[in-house]
């Protein structure tokens, strides 16, 4: 039997953003157990600079962003976990 965080984990391991990097086109792929993710890309000060509800497992997505990193935010109930992207 896992664990609470083990299980969180195991989700927030599930989690794929590609390509990395990318031109501002780039797809987020998640387990369908998550159901809807709420979805954030941040500066790196932590401003949000769009947030979304994604409720499909695999989402394409497309932002008109300057070359630099950004931190992708994806959060529901079972998770809240943060992943690099890498804009060229």
């Amino acid at each position: 039997l896992l664990s609470t965080e083990e299980t969180a984990d195991t989700l927030a391991n599930t989690i794929k953003i590609y390509p990395n990097p990318s031109d501002g086109n780039y797809t987020v792929d998640f387990s369908p157990t998550l159901n809807q993710v709420q979805y954030a890309v941040l500066d790196l000060s932590g401003k949000i600079l769009f947030e979304q509800q994604l409720t499909e497992p695999t989402s394409y997505l497309s932002h008109k962003l300057p070359q630099g990193m950004y931190m992708i935010h994806l959060k529901n109930d079972r998770i809240d976990t943060y992943r690099k992207l890498s804009i060229k």
